[in-house]
């Protein structure tokens, strides 16, 4: 007769996850000298620019925010636990830099970033990939709609610790942002994207507080309104032109001015369906097209 003894045994990653967490503290640096400071390497990947709205001045963008730092009371032996050399972690379970977008124009929770898993490496290295969907605070100047350029930022930094605790450096040499999955936005051209790593300080608190700042320079396709409203002003200009070559006398001179009076009038109405409701600046379009309708009525008088 033959026994069979089945003994249960703990996954080799259940048991480093249950030796990594016994006796570990997320709300404190994970250092083991206070006065290291705790160096995070940031990376933004752009995902799209969803929007722009102009009347608001918000940006609303999908982004891959990467953050990668070293925890020193994460690192094991591959050895002991059958070569498992990384170990995904909820990331509720472990300590995360307060990484804040300083010129968030959303709710405030929203500023935050929030992930669900960490990838833990057995030499104590943590990367946290986050996706979000950002809405930032950009000033925007239409003052030569529809052919204006625009520049907006994407700031970040650590909420509660300054740079004495905290320091960033960008994860990517050379390209400040990730592009390989950028998906073309209707109406903006992405030209460039800048990376400043900047110092400052504030009058609550004088410790340096460092943050990176991503400038974004897109540029609006022109292709709709050419078509919709600058071919339609241009002829609607000419017409109005047309007459002044008609004899006073005719009588056509005056149906054709009130024709595109009228005309002008409509054409007035749809345009202001088109461009940005905003008080900061006025589009050179919108002052061309008035000039041209106060030059036809001083014409009709």
């Amino acid at each position: 007769m033959i026994f069979v003894c089945c003994c249960g045994r703990i996954p080799d990653e259940q048991r480093l996850y249950r030796d990594l967490m016994t006796g570990y503290e997320k709300s404190v640096r994970p250092v083991i000298n206070a006065s290291t400071i705790l160096l995070v390497r940031f990376g933004l990947r752009l995902n799209q620019i969803v929007d722009l709205d102009e009347r608001h001045q918000v940006l609303t963008t999908n982004v891959f925010i990467d953050q990668e730092w070293s925890d020193e009371n994460l690192y094991w032996e591959p050895g002991k636990y059958n070569s498992v050399r990384s170990l995904r972690v909820p990331a509720k379970n472990v300590w995360l830099p307060d990484t804040f977008i300083y010129n968030n124009a959303d709710d405030g929770s929203t500023g935050f970033m929030q992930g669900t898993y960490v990838l833990v490496n057995y030499n104590g290295s943590v990367l946290w990939p986050v996706p979000v969907k950002l809405k930032s605070s950009c000033k925007v100047d239409i003052t030569y709609f529809p052919f204006d350029d625009q520049q907006c930022i994407l700031r970040f930094g650590s909420w509660i610790y300054s740079g004495l605790w905290i320091d960033y450096i960008t994860m990517m040499e050379g390209n400040p942002v990730d592009l390989t999955t950028y998906v073309n936005n209707s109406e903006w051209d992405l030209l460039d994207i800048r990376l400043d790593k900047n110092i400052r300080t504030h009058s609550c608190c004088p410790d340096p507080h460092p943050d990176m700042t991503y400038t974004l320079y897109i540029r609006r396709r022109t292709f709709y309104y050419i078509f919709n409203i600058i071919i339609p002003c241009v002829m609607l200009s000419a017409l109005t032109l047309l007459t002044f070559w008609l004899p006073p006398t005719s009588g056509e001179k005056i149906t054709l001015g009130l024709s595109v009076f009228l005309a002008f009038s409509m054409f007035m109405l749809l345009i202001a369906e088109q461009v940005p409701a905003t008080s900061e600046s006025v589009p050179l379009i919108d002052r061309r097209k008035r000039r041209s309708l106060y030059v036809h009525k001083t014409r009709k008088r």
